[in-house]
């Protein structure tokens, strides 16, 4: 009680390091980011035309199988290589997020070795330890984010554009205006869900680093009979990150999901 507790690391600084980290840990970064973009295109997309193409025929009498079989074959054989691409993807993904947290982990150890007394003496070793074990755990979310995410929402947002930009000018034309009022909307929402979710891993931060130094300084905390006190204080704090904890996860639920879900099935 009373020491500094570690700053946050703001979430574009977090996101420059963990980019700077990810794209120095090996050569599989384009195979991962390839492999989930023309994966999500042939394993989600293409599949669609071919479908759409099957209810034609089907609507205009054409129900026999000779008439359907060449799209229904290419349509699932495009299933299938995309599932391929994008199980290529996560293999390599997996690689490199297991290299990236262990690189993490190992400069933050050497990186607390070096900080001088002074730095410890004014700091909870707990809170230290639960910083580095949480950056080296927000690096794979991180990676899983940039692919899983942002990739396949860019590959399905390109293919969107060329296959509606080749045939009606005016759903292009307004799929680009959902999609800057979904932005517009979305922004201040998401940016609202990050500041909560940094409250509640910062406190999670605390608390582990509360309840580690308890266990550290457990011989002075009965020598001076403050067992009650102690555990007075750390149920306060896990009370108030439990609030904190709950208020995103609604934030997200009632808030943000909703309006994804709306602009998605539309």
């Amino acid at each position: 009680m009373g020491k500094n507790e570690t700053n946050a690391v703001p979430t574009w600084e977090a996101a420059k390091y963990y980019l700077n980290k990810h794209f120095a840990a090996g050569r599989f970064v384009w195979t991962i980011a390839l492999g989930w973009f023309f994966g999500t295109i042939f394993n989600r997309m293409v599949p669609a035309l071919f479908i759409a193409k099957i209810l034609t025929n089907v609507g205009n009498g054409e129900t026999s199988w000779d008439a359907n079989a060449s799209s229904f074959l290419l349509g699932a054989g495009s299933v299938l290589f995309g599932e391929f691409l994008i199980r290529s993807g996560l293999y390599y993904q997996s690689i490199i997020a297991n290299r990236v947290a262990n690189n993490i982990l190992v400069e933050g150890h050497a990186l607390l070795l070096k900080k001088s007394l002074a730095f410890h003496a004014d700091r909870f070793a707990g809170d230290l330890t639960s910083k580095v074990i949480k950056l080296s755990e927000r690096s794979v979310l991180f990676i899983d984010s940039l692919y899983m995410e942002i990739a396949t929402f860019l590959a399905m947002f390109l293919f969107a554009v060329i296959t509606l930009g080749t045939t009606n000018v005016v759903a292009i034309v307004l799929y680009i205006l959902a999609l800057v009022t979904y932005s517009l909307l979305a922004a201040p929402l998401v940016t609202r869900r990050v500041k909560l979710i940094e409250k509640r891993s910062r406190m999670k931060s605390q608390q582990t680093g509360l309840l580690v130094d308890s266990l550290t300084n457990i011989a002075a905390i009965k020598s001076f009979a403050r067992d009650k006190e102690e555990n007075d204080h750390f149920k306060n704090h896990v009370e108030a990150t439990g609030r904190a904890e709950l208020h995103s996860w609604l934030y997200s639920l009632f808030k943000v999901d909703p309006l994804t879900i709306i602009f998605y099935s539309s």
